[in-house]
């Protein structure tokens, strides 16, 4: 095949579904010129109703999508004891739907989408193209995983509805982007959307393997459910139970010290209680005795400026005598003097008047 893989016109944008959330989850599914199905599904918040009558390719449809895209091994493209893989024949007569064609190519693949945390949209597609032939007993397989969207910027078959190859693939996506084995590919996988690790995307794709199996509620245990459970989840390291058991041995030490603590705690509240009462009562006599002590200064205080200003009032007078009794000595000098001054006349026989 020559012609390329990427259209000249793209469809438009409201034609492709558009994530809504944080997370990846499926937004198309396709299943495209294998055994009778040749059709691209829509999921909604998710979700995806398969519904028919029997016989109509349900089964078929499930297990060329999850768990086979994220396994990728061939072995898991049809699911157990589905009719294809009983009576009907093997994953070579579903691609040729048996006798029908002498050649075939198609496609499976699934596109998940999220909203990346500036809102854009990001999504990854990833699929398996699958090549059967009359003449070799082999599929061959190889695996893409890209950011481009199918029917936008990857198309899978040209306007003549003719297959790419993978050579196609690797000249539109990129030789890191298809792969011609299972390890790359589950890497790359993983990588894109889990970042599980290669053991536990292993086990997430067995354990939904199995749980995809037809009527697997009406044979199903609690014993198988167990195992189910079992097969998924990390196994347990030793050192883990060892600490359990410790945690175990140590809870009776544990609780004997927090009853201690408890009692320590209670016994703390009531001396506190105790220490705060006696605290409040000191605090009380002090203020009383602070205010006590402030009326007495206020009082003595008024009693002194009292005094004060009756020393003042008393030094005044003071002042006052003192000055009268300077002025009345003086007047006494004055009239000891002229007494003396009138005995001196008498005594001279002079008249009185001549004193003057």
């Amino acid at each position: 095949m020559t012609s390329s893989v990427l259209p000249f016109s793209f469809p438009p944008e409201d034609s492709l579904p558009v994530p809504t959330e944080g997370r990846f989850r499926p937004l198309r599914s396709g299943v495209e010129n294998l055994w009778q199905h040749d059709t691209v599904r829509t999921y909604r918040n998710g979700w995806m109703l398969n519904r028919g009558v029997n016989g109509s390719g349900k089964s078929i449809f499930l297990g060329l999508q999850i768990p086979f895209l994220l396994d990728g091994r061939l072995a898991t493209a049809l699911p157990p004891a589905s009719p294809v893989s009983g009576s009907r024949g093997s994953l070579k007569d579903l691609i040729l739907d048996r006798d029908r064609y002498l050649s075939r190519v198609g496609y499976t693949w699934i596109e998940f989408g999220r909203l990346d945390p500036e809102g854009r949209v990001e999504t990854v597609t990833c699929g398996v193209g699958l090549r059967a032939s009359r003449a070799s007993a082999d599929v061959r397989a190889w695996y893409f995983v890209t950011g481009h969207r199918v029917g936008r910027d990857l198309e899978l078959f040209d306007a003549a509805g003719l297959p790419a190859e993978a050579a196609d693939l690797r000249a539109a996506l990129g030789a890191d982007s298809v792969f011609d084995d299972v390890a790359s590919y589950r890497a790359a996988l993983d990588s894109a959307l889990f970042g599980f690790g290669e053991e536990r995307l292993r086990r997430l794709a067995r354990i939904l393997r199995e749980v995809s199996r037809p009527n697997l509620a009406s044979n199903l245990t609690a014993e198988a459910a167990g195992q189910y459970i079992a097969d998924f989840l990390e196994p347990i390291a030793p050192r883990l139970f060892e600490q359990i058991a410790e945690h175990f041995s140590s809870q009776a030490t544990l609780g004997e010290q927090v009853r201690r603590l408890k009692d320590d705690a209670a016994a703390m509240s009531q001396l506190t209680d105790a220490h705060r009462a006696y605290a409040q009562a000191l605090l009380r006599r002090l203020a009383f005795d602070l205010r006590d002590g402030d009326s007495r200064f206020q009082a003595a205080s008024a009693a002194r400026r009292e005094a004060d200003n009756a020393l003042g009032v008393a030094e005044s007078q003071a002042r006052r005598l003192e000055q009268d009794r300077a002025d009345a000595t003086v007047r006494n000098r004055g009239l000891s003097e002229r007494v003396r001054t009138l005995e001196l006349f008498d005594a001279a026989g002079l008249p009185a008047e001549a004193a003057d």
